[in-house]
Parts: structure tokens; sequence; C-alpha cells
């Protein structure tokens, strides 16, 4: 399978979850800081301890997933269609349905 030339879809999103991964960790404390962010979260009843863990574990998922693919080995992307499909429904259960488009993009992406 070595020699075998990897898709470019896959590159394409190897390199999209690697920079989303690394977006997340960057934006996150700016994220936290906002009193707009601050609001939704006490609406939804989620703790900031929560949205860190997620974040911070979704964002590690992501980057290995991304650099899994990137090396052509097949379980990263069994790896992100696991996770995309747990994200979805967690995001979906975490939002109660309220910011549809945080739910529908990963599934569209998936």
């Amino acid at each position: 399978m070595a020699n075998r030339k990897r898709p470019l879809a896959v590159s394409i999103i190897g390199w999209y979850l690697i920079a989303a991964a690394a977006l997340t960790v960057v934006t996150l404390p700016f994220t936290l800081k906002s009193e707009e962010a601050a609001k939704v979260f006490a609406r939804l009843g989620t703790s900031q301890t929560i949205l860190i863990a997620t974040s911070v574990l979704g964002s590690l998922v992501c980057l290995i997933s991304g650099l899994a693919m990137l090396r052509r080995m097949a379980w990263g992307r069994i790896l992100w269609y696991v996770y995309g499909a747990v994200s979805a429904a967690y995001t979906f259960w975490l939002y109660r349905g309220y910011m549809l488009s945080f739910t529908i993009i990963p599934v569209i992406l998936l």
C-alpha cells in the first residue's frame, strides 16, 4: 500500500483536520474569555471545564487522525469516522439542537 498514491480528498481532509486542531487550540483561550461565549455556556448549562476537556480531546483526535491519513494509515480514517459520529451526537446533545450548524457541518464533512 506504500506505493499507492493517496487520494486528493484524503490529503485535503488530513490537512483540514490538522489545521482545525491547531486553530482550536489557538482560539480556545480567547473563546473562554469572551462574554458572549460565557452567556451561551450559561444558557446551555455547560461548564467551561467540560468545554475545555472536549475541545482539547477533539483537537488531539483530529490531529492524530489527520497525521495518520497523510501517512497513508487506514486507521486514521476509521478513527476520524468514529470520532465524527460520536462528536456529532455529543454536539447535538450538548447544544440540545439550538445550534444545528455545529452538528450539520461535521456530518456533511464526514
